[in-house]
């Protein structure tokens, strides 16, 4: 597998396990009551600045200074990162740990069309592919004589476009998703200062409405690479009712966990772990239904933390 992604992927596990194992110094991945009011501050700014999508970062708080492993996916982002926690070495000690991507080596004109996408004549047909049309509407006799030519590198092009711009989505997603649990639970802490926490319950707000933006822009791609079959919409059932802080803590934890088993599926259904997928597979699909699911999941947060003041006091 060539994609970017892919090597997102490794490259960041393998720095998720070097933070694991160093946790051990600075047991706290979010602001505390502990934390010094400065570099809380910090945290909220990374996460309004929006420098997290740019960003792959873990936080470890102690008493005394703050620790951070990033994966660096957007050079401008992390400057201004470091322009923001540079401010404070002279009072708190910041340690900070940076792993970047090795370049990606692609032959010139190579595009690396996953060969999911190329054997998905649903999407070729939605592409305006002719091959897909009669691959799909014809008889079986012209089927092999319509795809024994050269592929059309505009189609060709198209679908990758199509993988890259799913896939940057997808992380996104996926990279919002994951800050929510802390946020929330910044939100709903009364040890804070009110002013952090209301902060942390706006970042909040806004991470959701991000990632709803990208489900339903994740949610139209998908649903032209799907069999009409499976692109009805089911109505979702009717959330269970909790008290609003209680909700709002388990919903986060949940929609983080549920997307990132998503963003995963969402991966192979582009990179198959056997490299290549039938339509059969496709048709027993689930993926936007999952979409569907954790877009309510998303909103029933949305509704809890409404519920919050906006100036704690």
């Amino acid at each position: 597998m060539s994609s970017s992604a892919g090597r997102t992927l490794s490259v960041m596990a393998a720095a998720l396990m070097l933070a694991g194992s160093l946790l051990t110094a600075f047991p706290d991945d979010r602001p505390t009551h502990d934390t010094p009011r400065a570099l809380a501050a910090a945290w909220l700014s990374y996460h309004e600045a929006d420098l997290c999508q740019g960003i792959d970062s873990v936080f470890a708080f102690g008493e005394e200074g703050l620790e951070v492993w990033s994966l660096v996916e957007d050079e401008r982002s992390y400057d201004r990162f470091r322009e923001m926690l540079n401010a404070l070495r002279d009072s708190h000690r910041i340690v900070l740990h940076e792993t970047r991507l090795p370049p990606e080596r692609v032959k010139d004109g190579d595009l690396d069309v996953p060969p999911s996408l190329w054997e998905n004549y649903e999407l070729r047909l939605y592409l305006g592919d002719p091959v897909a049309r009669v691959q799909i509407l014809e008889d079986s006799e012209d089927r092999s004589r319509a795809d024994s030519g050269k592929p059309d590198e505009f189609l060709k092009h198209r679908l990758y476009m199509f993988a890259e711009q799913t896939l940057d989505w997808n992380r996104k997603m996926k990279r919002y998703s994951s800050d929510l649990p802390a946020l929330v639970q910044v939100a709903l802490d009364v040890s804070l200062a009110p002013d952090l926490r209301s902060r942390a319950g706006a970042v909040g707000r806004n991470h959701l409405q991000n990632m709803n933006r990208y489900i339903e822009k994740i949610e139209k791609n998908l649903s032209v690479a799907i069999p009409g079959s499976e692109r009805k919409a089911r109505t979702p059932g009717s959330s269970d009712k909790h008290t609003a802080a209680k909700a709002s803590v388990e919903s986060a934890t949940l929609i983080s966990s549920a997307a990132a088993k998503l963003a995963r599926r969402i991966f192979n259904f582009i990179y198959p772990e056997q490299y290549t997928v039938d339509l059969d597979e496709l048709r027993q699909s689930s993926l936007l239904e999952s979409l569907r699911e954790l877009k309510t999941m998303n909103a029933d947060l949305q509704k809890a933390l409404a519920h919050l003041p906006r100036r704690i006091s």
